[in-house]
């Protein structure tokens, strides 16, 4: 996961932690597309920067809905 990071890092990504720039919602729908791509380094990787910032996952109906 820190290896899947650094790379990321490396290619310009980052500022997962800035809720100003990454949303809730935005993480949440990330997290929902690499479940779906069955990739378990990348949905580890999303769950904890939720968990980090204090958040939790959003629910289908309002990450579908945008809000």
């Amino acid at each position: 996961m820190k290896a899947k990071l650094a790379k990321k890092r490396g290619e310009g990504r980052g500022g997962w932690e800035d809720k100003d720039d990454c949303s809730q919602l935005f993480l949440t729908s990330l997290l929902r597309e690499h479940v779906e791509k069955g990739d378990p380094v990348d949905v580890g990787n999303l769950a904890m920067m939720l968990h980090q910032r204090g958040e939790s996952i959003l629910s289908i109906l309002i990450t579908l809905q945008g809000e």
